[in-house]
């Protein structure tokens, strides 16, 4: 356990004395003069430790991934999975700086800065072996005060690049965006966000607000991933139960490339991070839409860090394929 962040360089500069999260580095030291150009990741409510992004190993050393989670008691869980990120922070991060409540629930993975909607106590889905019933899962455990920051402080105060985030937070996915300034959002080509049809957390703003939010700062919803529950809202006993209702899930929200092309300090390299993070959800056509945008203006400082900043060699391979082929269409 140290305080500060070891893996950059001068943490002191970073973090002032009074406000310093918890922050565990794994063993092997990234280059920090590197770090502008990797993808920075950041997944707010990270209790498992695991970071929520299908990244190919080969391409590990050109991301640098942060998990974040307001409970101090899942911080040595965080440190020690396997599948962990660069960096583990424990703070509370809200829609606006000062303190908070944090809701530790029966279930923890259910806890939140927003206290349970007692109007939806009884939705519940059918486990193999049991009923997941709201009113027993979030019920809580104990209520803990804490200090939080909003991300724009996040990201002004302690120099963190914000180019991918993901949130799961419960309810209070929302608030964490709407707190964020456009300057703050500036370089951030995509969001990975829990989003609800149901406001199971009291005051929860639900996925059309979401929807409409992010659409004003140059995103849209590029995939939806559903929960695999299925939710009922009247519990019925066995023999009397049919299809549930899509309660929740995650959605993808990737920006616009001429968004970036206008705001992004960097357009060229925020290019390249969207068209790779597009690439890595399977979206090929866009992350080509994307590239093509960025090679209006090639950056030739970025590309020469094609051979130590892995994702950015395999983008200009790639690209200079496409541009190489002549291509063949189906008939329109």
């Amino acid at each position: 356990l140290v305080w500060g962040i070891p893996m950059l360089a001068d943490s002191a500069s970073l973090y002032d004395p009074v406000d310093r999260p918890r922050v565990f580095g794994i063993p092997e030291m990234k280059n920090p003069d590197l770090r502008p150009y990797r993808i920075n990741m950041h997944h707010i409510g990270g209790r498992g430790g695991a970071f929520p992004f299908p990244l190919n190993p080969r391409f590990a050393d050109g991301v640098e991934t942060y998990i974040y989670d307001a409970d101090e008691d899942c911080l040595e869980q965080m440190k020690t999975n396997d599948g962990g990120a660069d960096h583990v922070v424990g703070m509370a991060v809200a829609g606006t700086d000062g303190s908070a409540r944090l809701h530790v629930n029966y279930d923890p993975y259910t806890s939140s800065l927003r206290a349970a909607n007692p109007g939806c106590q009884d939705f519940f889905y059918e486990e193999e072996t049991c009923d997941y019933v709201l009113e027993d899962v979030l019920k809580p455990a104990k209520i803990v005060e804490m200090p939080a920051l909003s991300l724009s402080s996040l990201v002004r105060r302690k120099g963190f690049q914000l180019d991918y985030l993901s949130l799961d937070v419960q309810g209070a996915e929302y608030d964490l965006l709407a707190g964020a300034s456009e300057e703050t959002l500036n370089d951030t080509v995509a969001i990975m966000c829990e989003f609800s049809f149901f406001q199971f957390y009291e005051g929860q703003k639900l996925f059309e607000d979401l929807v409409a939010l992010l659409r004003g700062k140059g995103f849209f919803v590029a995939q939806l991933f559903p929960h695999r529950h299925e939710w009922s809202s009247f519990r019925t006993g066995i023999g009397w139960r049919g299809t549930g209702f899509l309660a929740h899930g995650d959605a993808l929200f990737l920006r616009r490339d001429r968004h970036i092309v206008e705001r992004a300090g960097n357009p060229f390299l925020a290019l390249a991070k969207l068209a790779f993070i597009s690439l890595s959800r399977g979206n090929l056509a866009y992350a080509l839409q994307c590239l093509t945008e960025a090679y209006r203006r090639p950056d030739a400082g970025v590309l020469a860090l094609a051979a130590d900043v892995p994702y950015i060699g395999f983008l200009d391979a790639m690209y200079s394929l496409y541009r190489q082929e002549t291509h063949i269409f189906p008939a329109r």
